[in-house]
């Protein structure tokens, strides 16, 4: 483990328990800078999967929720993305799809195959090489209309308009699926 990187969380760690009059953007800036430069120290020995699962082992109090949103700011800062210095992965071809359920259609959006993903944020980390994983299925949950007019369909409501999606590394042949829902 680098010190670098175990010297920031426990800085973070120090500063989130009981602090009150520390402000949580000025602590997100600071340690965001600050794990950036211990990231650049220590990219050749640490990969980003292998930083990440350090980086939940060390949440100072199960759900701290400082310490989640300081997570999601780092996960999804470019500088992040930029010291592991990785080329991105190439989506695959989106392929058009037309779902239907008897003789109603279903929205275009409801199955994506290929493509970019629909959501937020940076693409799963493939555990075996430290690439970014491709999208190769999204799917999408009914409209409430369609499943209060189906009621069979109500199986593909995942949450509040939530998402399923299937990544996948080409190269290792692993694979990741993540639920969204607001």
């Amino acid at each position: 483990r680098s010190p670098e990187i175990m010297t920031q969380l426990s800085w973070v760690k120090r500063h989130l328990k009981g602090n009150t009059e520390f402000d949580s953007e000025t602590l997100d800036s600071e340690a965001i800078g600050k794990f950036i430069e211990a990231l650049a120290k220590s990219k050749n020995s640490m990969t980003r999967t292998e930083f990440w699962k350090l980086y939940e082992e060390l949440d100072p109090e199960e759900g701290d929720y400082s310490y989640d949103i300081l997570g999601i700011r780092l996960e999804h800062s470019e500088a992040q993305l930029e010291v592991w210095d990785l080329e991105p992965s190439k989506p695959l071809s989106e392929l058009k799809t037309v779902v239907s359920f008897r003789d109603t259609e279903l929205p275009p959006d409801f199955l994506q195959l290929g493509g970019v993903a629909n959501r937020e944020g940076p693409p799963p980390i493939c555990s075996e090489c430290d690439a970014d994983m491709v999208l190769l299925t999204q799917l999408s949950s009914v409209p409430w209309d369609l499943e209060r007019k189906h009621e069979e369909l109500g199986r593909f409501q995942f949450g509040d308009a939530g998402r399923v999606y299937l990544h996948f590394c080409p190269d290792c042949n692993t694979f990741d699926v993540d639920l969204f829902s607001h």
